[in-house]
């Protein structure tokens, strides 16, 4: 079997592709603007999910934005600001069976990729999502 590389655009965020004989990784760079528009990540999904039967999906980078409130925020307003885009990513993951990695094997452990000390916040706005294949 020979695996290849190549990369593919799409118009928000960076996708590279690894194929390995049938099996190919897609990997997708994650930098969501933060602001709770929601254009950005329907875009991303919209050009990565179903791209081929055999493809696994991760997506993976800076959400600008929690998946839950209680788990990965902590400090400042109980909700996090980017609201909109938290439940679209949320009800994507239910949709198409769409993991977070970290919680997979770590359910209830808190950790933050985010600090602001001014506000007195730490969040978890950077992960890795998976698909079901």
């Amino acid at each position: 079997k020979q695996w290849y590389q190549r990369r593919v655009a799409i118009t928000a965020g960076s996708l590279i592709e690894i194929t390995y004989g049938e099996k190919t990784l897609s990997i997708v760079n994650i930098y969501a603007p933060n602001n709770d528009d929601t254009s950005f990540l329907e875009t991303v999904f919209y050009e990565t999910l179903g791209r081929q039967d055999n493809n696994s999906l991760i997506w993976a980078g800076d959400w600008n934005t929690v998946l839950d409130n209680t788990l990965d925020k902590i400090g400042g307003n109980p909700q996090h600001s980017n609201r909109q885009c938290q439940i679209l990513l949320k009800n994507l993951m239910e949709d198409w069976g769409i993991h977070d990695v970290f919680r997979v094997s770590n359910n209830e452990e808190r950790v933050y990729t985010h600090y602001n000390k001014r506000c007195k916040t730490a969040t978890r706005l950077d992960f890795f999502l998976i698909d079901n294949s």
